[in-house]
């Protein structure tokens, strides 16, 4: 659950990416490949034309455009990542679906979500890519102002179903769970 947090605060926060980059990421890797991922899973893709590797997440931006497309890969099985993205999760983040359904990506089925959101005075449209098994799931995210729509809807929708995804060999292992919670302490401690 707790991945799928981290995951979920990424998505609805995505225009706040198109502001700011984060320093430390300069030696990110670039092009169709990311390191510090789940061993043995790959997500690959093709990027529209302007768009370069980023540095503050696993992707690729347009600073002209201030658009961006986001991978995201998790350790979580698909069935637990999918009730996420369903319309009324979404809109609780403000992401409200224009088109939803099913496609076929890499060879298997995934779901597809177009969606627009309000934040900051700017419409930004999204195109979601959700797709996954038993042991992983990736979620692609595509963002970018509607202001922007004509040149770039159908080109990112292109990327993104130009997906390939490349699951690990390996059995699932078993859900990482997360840490237990800290209790508070119930009074407070004073060196003497």
């Amino acid at each position: 659950m707790r991945l799928i947090a981290v995951l979920l605060i990424a998505t609805a926060a995505t225009p706040a990416l198109a502001q700011s980059e984060q320093p430390g990421r300069e030696n990110a890797p670039a092009g169709n490949s990311f390191s510090g991922l789940p061993p043995g899973v790959r997500t690959m893709l093709t990027p529209p034309p302007g768009f370069s590797p980023a540095r503050a997440f696993q992707g690729w931006r347009n600073e002209g455009r201030s658009s961006w497309i986001e991978v995201n890969e998790i350790s979580v099985p698909l069935a637990g990542v999918l009730p996420d993205f369903d319309r009324a999760a979404l809109a609780g983040r403000h992401q409200y679906v224009l088109e939803s359904r099913q496609v076929q990506v890499s060879g298997r089925t995934a779901v597809m979500i177009s969606a627009v959101e309000r934040a900051r005075g700017i419409t930004w449209e999204h195109w979601i890519l959700v797709m996954g098994n038993d042991c992983g799931s990736v979620v692609i995210t595509a963002v970018y102002p509607q202001a922007y729509a004509d040149q770039l809807r159908y080109k990112l929708k292109t990327a993104l179903l130009s997906t390939t995804w490349i699951p690990s060999g390996r059995r699932c292992a078993p859900p990482e769970r997360p840490p237990a919670r800290r209790q508070p302490p119930t009074e407070l401690r004073t060196d003497s």
